[in-house]
Protein backbone atom coordinates (compact mmCIF):
# COMPACT_ATOMS: atom_id res chain seq x y z
CA UNK A 1 0.00 0.00 0.00
CA UNK A 2 1.25 3.50 -0.70
CA UNK A 3 1.01 6.10 1.79
CA UNK A 4 0.08 9.47 2.47
CA UNK A 5 3.12 11.21 2.04
CA UNK A 6 3.79 9.01 -1.25
CA UNK A 7 0.76 9.64 -2.77
CA UNK A 8 0.26 13.28 -1.71
CA UNK A 9 3.97 14.72 -1.77
CA UNK A 10 5.93 12.21 -3.79
CA UNK A 11 6.60 13.12 -6.93
CA UNK A 12 7.94 10.47 -9.86
CA UNK A 13 11.43 12.16 -9.68
CA UNK A 14 11.67 12.23 -5.68
CA UNK A 15 10.81 8.24 -6.01
CA UNK A 16 13.54 7.83 -8.07
CA UNK A 17 15.68 10.06 -6.07
CA UNK A 18 14.91 7.81 -3.36
CA UNK A 19 15.59 4.48 -4.80
CA UNK A 20 18.27 5.45 -6.13
CA UNK A 21 19.81 6.63 -3.29
CA UNK A 22 19.08 3.26 -1.61
CA UNK A 23 20.99 0.97 -4.64
CA UNK A 24 23.67 3.94 -3.98
CA UNK A 25 24.12 2.92 -0.41
CA UNK A 26 23.67 -0.95 -0.74
CA UNK A 27 26.76 -0.96 -3.08
CA UNK A 28 28.29 -0.68 -0.07
CA UNK A 29 29.56 -4.06 1.12
CA UNK A 30 28.17 -5.14 4.24
CA UNK A 31 31.59 -6.77 5.57
CA UNK A 32 32.65 -2.92 5.14
CA UNK A 33 33.81 -1.30 8.65
CA UNK A 34 30.90 0.74 9.37
CA UNK A 35 32.15 2.48 12.10
CA UNK A 36 35.00 3.70 9.77
CA UNK A 37 32.15 5.18 7.71
CA UNK A 38 30.08 8.12 8.88
CA UNK A 39 26.95 9.21 7.83
CA UNK A 40 28.93 12.91 7.07
CA UNK A 41 31.21 10.76 3.89
CA UNK A 42 28.37 8.92 3.09
CA UNK A 43 25.73 12.00 2.75
CA UNK A 44 28.11 13.43 0.65
CA UNK A 45 29.41 10.79 -1.58
CA UNK A 46 25.97 9.99 -2.74
CA UNK A 47 24.35 13.98 -3.01
CA UNK A 48 28.26 14.48 -5.34
CA UNK A 49 27.30 10.74 -7.30
CA UNK A 50 23.54 12.21 -8.03
CA UNK A 51 23.53 15.35 -8.14
CA UNK A 52 26.82 16.74 -9.00
CA UNK A 53 26.79 20.28 -7.65
CA UNK A 54 22.72 20.97 -9.06
CA UNK A 55 19.91 20.87 -6.92
CA UNK A 56 20.79 19.03 -3.61
CA UNK A 57 23.11 20.35 -0.71
CA UNK A 58 24.79 18.91 2.16
CA UNK A 59 23.52 19.68 5.62
CA UNK A 60 25.59 19.75 8.59
CA UNK A 61 24.00 19.55 12.12
CA UNK A 62 22.30 17.81 14.46
CA UNK A 63 19.53 14.55 14.39
CA UNK A 64 17.90 15.77 17.48
CA UNK A 65 20.91 15.68 19.70
CA UNK A 66 23.49 13.68 17.05
CA UNK A 67 25.94 15.52 15.21
CA UNK A 68 24.45 14.38 12.08
CA UNK A 69 24.82 15.19 8.20
CA UNK A 70 22.00 15.27 5.11
CA UNK A 71 21.20 16.31 1.91
CA UNK A 72 18.43 18.68 0.95
CA UNK A 73 16.47 19.29 -1.92
CA UNK A 74 15.38 22.57 -1.15
CA UNK A 75 13.51 22.82 -4.47
CA UNK A 76 11.13 20.48 -3.45
CA UNK A 77 10.68 20.67 0.44
CA UNK A 78 12.27 17.18 1.45
CA UNK A 79 15.33 16.06 3.62
CA UNK A 80 16.99 12.75 1.92
CA UNK A 81 18.93 10.96 4.87
CA UNK A 82 20.92 8.29 3.62
CA UNK A 83 22.15 7.10 7.15
CA UNK A 84 19.11 7.96 9.63
CA UNK A 85 20.48 7.41 13.46
CA UNK A 86 18.42 5.10 15.34
CA UNK A 87 15.73 3.81 12.53
CA UNK A 88 14.88 1.52 9.59
CA UNK A 89 14.83 1.41 7.19
CA UNK A 90 18.68 3.52 7.04
CA UNK A 91 17.98 5.55 4.26
CA UNK A 92 14.75 7.95 4.46
CA UNK A 93 13.38 10.75 2.32
CA UNK A 94 11.30 13.43 4.93
CA UNK A 95 9.07 15.52 3.77
CA UNK A 96 10.04 19.34 5.95
CA UNK A 97 6.00 19.56 6.97
CA UNK A 98 6.36 16.94 8.78
CA UNK A 99 7.22 16.34 12.66
CA UNK A 100 10.27 14.36 12.25
CA UNK A 101 11.60 17.11 9.93
CA UNK A 102 12.04 18.68 13.26
CA UNK A 103 14.60 16.95 14.60
CA UNK A 104 16.99 17.73 12.05
CA UNK A 105 18.42 21.28 13.19
CA UNK A 106 21.17 23.09 10.62
CA UNK A 107 24.65 23.19 12.20
CA UNK A 108 28.28 24.65 11.31
CA UNK A 109 29.93 23.02 8.25
CA UNK A 110 32.41 20.17 9.21
CA UNK A 111 35.86 20.55 9.18
CA UNK A 112 36.63 16.98 9.79
CA UNK A 113 35.64 15.27 6.38
CA UNK A 114 38.06 12.74 5.15
CA UNK A 115 37.58 13.17 1.74
CA UNK A 116 39.52 9.94 0.96
CA UNK A 117 36.32 8.23 2.63
CA UNK A 118 34.21 10.70 0.22
CA UNK A 119 36.22 8.89 -2.58
CA UNK A 120 36.42 5.96 -2.17
CA UNK A 121 32.63 5.19 -1.27
CA UNK A 122 31.77 7.28 -4.64
CA UNK A 123 33.82 4.91 -6.32
CA UNK A 124 32.16 1.74 -4.51
CA UNK A 125 28.65 3.61 -5.64
CA UNK A 126 29.80 3.58 -9.61
CA UNK A 127 30.74 -0.30 -9.73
Amino acid sequence: MRGFFERAHLTSYLMRCYHMAVCLVEKIDEYDDLSYIRCHELARAVKTTMFGDDEAQIVDGLMNSVDHTWILLFTHGVILDVYTPGRLPMVQMIHHHTFIARQYAVGAARTDIREDVVKMLMDKMRY
